[in-house]
């Protein structure tokens, strides 16, 4: 059974998606991501850039929204992010939706290696 979202949505029917091999449980609009994170080389310690981050598999354009796991979020398409010294550790998740609000979602887990 599908309802109309939107902002994007997931069928939770069975009979939805099983058939086609997709599972019980499928994201609107087969939106991927690929992400890469890289260190910026400006001498801070925890400032991370995200770069050559593009969504594919919907229809442009896209939008981006990022969760850096501290707070904060933001909506540039490669942002650049200094995280605060407490954290160790981190999870950030970027969400793109295309042009008809479909969604693709990453999440990458991030381990501060500097003091």
């Amino acid at each position: 059974i599908y309802t109309y979202d939107p902002g994007g949505g997931n069928c939770s029917a069975i009979s939805c998606h099983q058939a086609r091999g997709m599972g019980t449980t499928a994201t609107w609009g087969n939106v991927t991501i690929g992400i890469n994170a890289a260190w910026v080389s400006t001498g801070k310690c925890w400032e991370i850039q995200f770069r050559n981050v593009n969504a594919f598999g919907g229809t442009a354009p896209y939008t981006y929204f990022w969760n850096f796991g501290d707070g904060t979020t933001s909506t540039a398409q490669n942002p650049s992010h200094v995280f605060p010294a407490g954290l160790s550790e981190v999870w950030v998740t970027v969400t793109a939706r295309d042009s008809f609000k479909h969604a693709g979602r990453k999440s990458i887990h991030l381990f501060r290696d500097c003091m």
